[in-house]
């Protein structure tokens, strides 16, 4: 074997160099274990319970006595809640990341930051959902509302909520680093969700009639705002994250 063959003890020539996780593999980890984290501490789906609930008995004891039927407000005042529960709920899971440097940490990763953004609006998207079955029951019997579409009012859910985590993971991340971003997210989030809220309301007013009407048109609005708010998250998420 001559010289230049010799090869050095404890080394491999032709070893591949370590694969690269895929994307989707880094955005399930991170929402993995926001879920781990939740199952140990039971504290985020709990406090946003307790914050709903609360919503939702407050408003309907100030809607007592008014010359409405309560099912027709139920629409307005589950959304509205929902609303709020973004704001608290994104800029939580938002400020542990950050506090904790765990945000830095992953944007080490040798992925695109992006996946960071979509992981953390899975995570949130599964939470919002979750509260807002449970909201919707509540509602339902504070409010006393009949369902009529069931299919149609899980399909909506479903739309609603992704595209307010998408929005609200966007929106807390910008806003973190501002002194006054307890009055700041909201102001940023209101404005741009308030298209999703209107075709959420209305959604929810069709399920509870015999015969939807407009469907298709108002399921495409919520479904063109969700992709909206995804892609401009992933665009701007690395930007936000570098302020």
């Amino acid at each position: 074997m001559s010289s230049g063959d010799t090869e050095h003890p404890g080394t491999s020539p032709s070893a591949d160099p370590p694969a690269q996780p895929g994307a989707w593999v880094v955005a399930w980890e991170i929402l993995r274990k926001d879920l781990l984290l939740e199952v140990r501490s039971r504290e985020f789906l709990s406090n946003l319970g307790v914050f709903l609930l609360l919503v939702l008995v407050t408003l309907n004891l100030a809607f007592q006595g008014l010359p409405l039927s309560l099912s027709l407000l139920y629409p307005g005042t589950l959304w509205v809640a929902m609303l709020f529960s973004t704001v608290l709920a994104s800029s939580r899971s938002v400020m542990i990341e950050m506090e904790e440097r765990a945000m830095r940490s992953l944007a080490l990763l040798p992925v695109d930051r992006s996946v960071i953004y979509l992981g953390k609006v899975l995570g949130l998207w599964l939470f919002l959902l979750l509260a807002a079955a449970g909201a919707s029951v509540i509602g339902m019997v504070l409010f006393q509302v009949s369902l009529k579409s069931v299919g149609l009012y899980g399909i909506l859910l479903v739309l609603a909520t992704f595209g307010l985590a998408a929005l609200g993971i966007l929106q807390s991340v910008v806003g973190f680093w501002a002194r006054t971003r307890e009055m700041l997210l909201p102001l940023l989030v209101l404005p741009l969700a308030a298209p999703l809220l209107l075709g959420a309301i209305r959604l929810t007013q069709e399920c509870m009639t015999s015969r939807p009407m407009g469907v298709g048109s108002w399921l495409a609005l919520l479904l063109m705002f969700d992709l909206l708010f995804l892609t401009v998250g992933l665009w701007l998420f690395e930007e936000a994250l570098e302020e």
